[in-house]
């Protein structure tokens, strides 16, 4: 299995699970994130499927350079890489190689069924693979070029004028690269066309999302979607050391300041507008420790 069909490949793991295990295989990206998170917490808690992760690497000017498979259930077991030749820029409507790769995936593996958190540096012929599939809402991916539908303010239409601007003056479009605004609608085209195939499904975790994106990309709206909340394991939870009230909530002397933990990076597409907005009112009760908030926070600290 050195050698896909003239593809370079690289074995670097044997599979550490039980391989009579039925596959699925879930599509993502190497950048970490909310969607990394989902995926392993999706992984731990299933116990009836073997889940494999197929990832692509990003480079310089090119959000899929190398995919690698690898063994969620192992500690993310490196188990097959491969280098893209040529390197898909966004993702590709079409890949030779990334389909005879995909092909040689299911049949070596068995995967019976396939969850799509993310086609940053995959193909669309990911979506033509006659197996169930779900396709999850993480971000605006690929039908967006910031990824966020943010330019500015949220976005609530984008046509081809909208687009054009976008892709050549919106801060936020991560494939600055990529100019041509009827290469876009060329992919936008091709994903809705898979989109409406009975074989995939749409879920999401969270409404907001969902509303959105089917406000955008009108294809998602005609179809029935599953929401599959983000959460915490229970083992995470922080144990109880306080009285609760009949309602299970925390309870607080009058005259306590609570205490709020923001995690993760604020940028306008996250809701920096929003929390900029209630910050004040806030501090008026509560501390609020910033973590990990990247440079947007800095603005921040005098509140």
């Amino acid at each position: 299995m050195n050698h896909f069909f003239g593809a370079s490949s690289e074995q670097l793991q044997p599979p550490a699970h039980d391989c009579s295990q039925p596959a699925l295989l879930h599509v993502g990206h190497s950048w970490g994130g909310g969607i990394d998170r989902w995926i392993h917490d999706f992984a731990a808690a299933d116990s009836e499927n073997w889940n494999l992760l197929l990832r692509s690497r990003t480079g310089r000017n090119a959000a899929g350079v190398r995919l690698e498979l690898v063994d969620l259930a192992a500690n993310d077991d490196l188990l097959l890489a491969w280098d893209l030749d040529p390197p898909i820029p966004c993702t590709a409507i079409g890949h030779d190689q990334y389909r005879r790769i995909l092909d040689e995936i299911i049949g070596q593996f068995g995967v019976g069924a396939v969850l799509v958190s993310s086609l940053i540096g995959h193909a669309l012929e990911m979506l033509d693979i006659d197996l169930p599939q779900v396709l999850v809402l993480h971000d605006f991916a690929p039908f967006c070029p910031a990824l966020f539908a943010w330019f500015g303010k949220p976005c609530v239409k984008c046509d081809g004028g909208d687009l054009g601007r976008c892709l050549t003056r919106n801060p936020l479009n991560l494939f600055w690269y990529r100019d041509d605004p009827d290469e876009w609608l060329a992919l936008r085209e091709a994903y809705a066309v898979r989109i409406a195939r009975d074989t995939v499904r749409v879920a999401a975790p969270g409404r907001a999302i969902h509303e959105r994106y089917a406000d955008l990309f009108p294809v998602l709206g005609d179809k029935p979607w599953h929401l599959i909340a983000h959460g915490l394991r229970n083992e995470l939870r922080p144990p109880a050391q306080e009285p609760a009230n009949e309602f299970g909530r925390t309870v607080r002397e009058p005259e306590e300041r609570l205490r709020l933990l923001v995690p993760a990076r604020l940028a306008p597409h996250k809701g920096l507008y929003l929390f900029n907005a209630i910050l004040p009112e806030v501090v008026e009760f509560a501390d609020v420790l910033l973590l990990g908030c990247g440079e947007f926070g800095l603005s921040l600290i005098h509140i």
